[in-house]
């Protein structure tokens, strides 16, 4: 069991220091998880999945500016925030009861709420 954690360990430093892009989320990684090579790999894969995620973005943008105002470069919760506020906008506006109170929009940032 150690020789098989060695070389896990081994195989991911060796993929680490070969990584050239992106090198502020590698040094977020390393700081993060310091000399545990194999999740310094797997928060660096998952950072840049969601970095290239949120970059991408192009509708709801007063949504991904609130959820990277919150969130800094931390990338995968700056997604799963604005994933998770879409998600409820698009769920409010959906709503048909009481069209008394929805009958004027009001404003939230840039997003026009029915409600």
């Amino acid at each position: 069991m150690i020789q098989y954690t060695y070389n896990k360990q081994i195989q991911a430093y060796d993929w680490v220091v070969a990584q050239t892009a992106y090198p502020k989320i590698m040094a977020t990684s390393q700081n993060k998880w310091g000399s545990d090579n194999e999740m310094v790999k797997y928060n660096y894969n998952k950072e840049v999945e969601a970095y290239t995620w949120v970059n991408s973005q192009t509708e709801y943008a007063d949504i991904i500016t609130s959820a990277r105002s919150t969130w800094g470069t931390e990338y995968s919760m700056v997604k799963y925030d604005y994933n998770k506020q879409l998600e409820a906008f698009l769920w409010l506006n959906a709503q048909t009861a009481y069209p008394e109170i929805r009958q004027t929009p009001k404003t939230n940032g840039a997003l026009t709420m029915r409600w």
